[in-house]
């Protein structure tokens, strides 16, 4: 089964709004306008029939207080394994579901793992992108089991091995020059070169 399974709401503490529906064939609310942890009654009114009723629902929380990281921050693609590991997420609605994702700049997001445990297996991700100085953008959507969830961003730089290796070469050939001075005052030039 994919994704969180749905259980019965617990009672909480809340303030209450008034949401009042005088014409409606078919009803409808945006979850993205509510608040959470808000109570909302709704009353239907046919003025034709005299019918009225009314309905009272509880927003739920998203889950909250955690954090999550991605070890090692930096890495070359094909040879380094990353890990994403979340710690400290609550919420009374649990277990909590796990999914970890990097943003491709041209596709959107791109499920890596997902589970009910707070960290990934071994990952190996995609290069970053040059002009962005090789950070791949991840998150993390942590999500309870009524579907409440928050998001918690992450990056990890992320090389081709090709300039990792121009990169080795760079400051292999830095240390050499900064060496020869000190070799040429100890010896003779021909062990400086």
């Amino acid at each position: 089964m994919y994704g969180p399974p749905s259980h019965g709401i617990s009672r909480r503490s809340v303030d209450s709004q008034l949401i009042s529906v005088f014409y409606s064939n078919q009803f409808r609310l945006d979850p993205s306008n509510l608040i959470p942890n808000q109570t909302y009654t709704i009353f239907f009114n046919n003025a034709v029939s005299g019918f009225t009723t009314k309905y009272s629902i509880v927003t739920d929380m998203p889950p909250s207080g955690g954090s999550c990281v991605v070890s090692p921050s930096e890495g070359v693609v094909i040879e380094t394994q990353f890990r994403i590991s979340c710690t400290g997420w609550s919420d009374e609605d649990s277990p909590l579901w796990y999914e970890f994702f990097f943003k491709h700049p041209s596709y959107g997001p791109m499920l890596l793992f997902y589970g009910w445990t707070p960290y990934s297996d071994g990952l190996f991700l995609p290069p970053g992108l040059e002009e962005n100085s090789h950070k791949l953008e991840l998150f993390v959507k942590i999500t309870d089991v009524l579907g409440s969830y928050k998001t918690f961003p992450l990056q990890a730089k992320v090389c081709s091995s090709y300039l990792l290796r121009l990169f080795v070469v760079k400051h292999q050939r830095a240390g050499r020059k900064r060496a020869r001075p000190r070799l040429m005052k100890r010896s003779t030039v021909n062990d400086a070169v």
